[in-house]
């Protein structure tokens, strides 16, 4: 049962990381550069995800089942399971970031990426 509450919420997060029905989120190269410039730049991008999905697999590993009876306890577990999936998503987003991506709304995406742009950082590893 946990394993399948974290890979929809893993789903959901690597889908877009939707936490509201109409609120999206993406990730920005710090760099300043867009994915879709070059090639290489979604392979490398595509590979960072994919370290940061096993870095969350690890320590999704370590969480402790979560055992209920009744409605009360099937509440109380829900806001367990929550907020170990909140955990591993603040994971997934601190190894991104630790990769040179910023997970930011979609909406705010265009802006955050024009700041980079004027003010880029150097990408972690090259």
């Amino acid at each position: 049962m946990k394993a399948g509450l974290f890979a929809a919420a893993l789903a959901a997060a690597l889908a877009g990381c939707q936490t509201t029905p109409d609120e999206k989120f993406v990730f920005v190269r710090v760099d300043g550069k867009r994915l879709a410039e070059n090639p290489s730049y979604g392979t490398k991008f595509e590979l960072d995800r994919s370290v940061c999905v096993g870095d969350v697999q690890k320590s999704a590993v370590g969480a402790p089942p979560i055992y209920y009876q009744g409605l009360s306890g099937a509440i109380s577990a829900s806001i367990i399971a929550n907020r170990q999936q909140s955990a591993l998503l603040d994971i997934f987003r601190g190894c991104m970031v630790s990769k040179g991506y910023a997970m930011v709304p979609e909406s705010q995406a265009p802006a955050v990426h024009a700041s980079f742009k004027a003010n880029p950082q150097p990408m972690p590893g090259g």
